[in-house]
């Protein structure tokens, strides 16, 4: 009976735990991309349209991206691109208030999992 009942229950988390790793589409990144920014700056309707469109593109580009299988160096360079791309894009889009204060939290978020990252190689 344990011969059945062990394979089964891994199984069955092995099954559990892959539904909870669904990849997103890049409009369902999109949609929650543009709401995290919209509770951040206070997008309007015009505003959000404009900003969703970016981020679909924006994860498209890193969906693709990912694909690639690059090196660190050419990876990291070709992550810097999108990020330009989105920043210009943005600047675009957004008031200069909004635009500074979407800036700030980037740089908090930076600075959030530096911190982090040192904390777990410090143990």
């Amino acid at each position: 009976m344990k011969k059945i009942i062990i394979p089964t229950l891994i199984l069955f988390f092995f099954v559990q735990t892959q539904a909870q790793y669904k990849k997103r589409t890049p409009e369902e990144k999109a949609k929650y991309y543009t709401a995290q920014l919209s509770e951040q700056v206070k997008l309007d309707s015009a505003q959000f349209e404009k900003i969703y469109a970016i981020n679909i593109i924006v994860s498209q580009k890193f969906d693709s991206l990912y694909k690639e299988n690059l090196e660190d160096a050419p990876r990291k360079r070709a992550m810097v691109n999108i990020f330009k791309y989105r920043d210009a894009a943005y600047r675009e889009v957004l008031s200069e208030r909004q635009f500074l204060i979407f800036d700030d939290y980037q740089r908090e978020q930076y600075e959030k999992r530096k911190k982090d990252k040192e904390a777990k190689t410090n143990e």
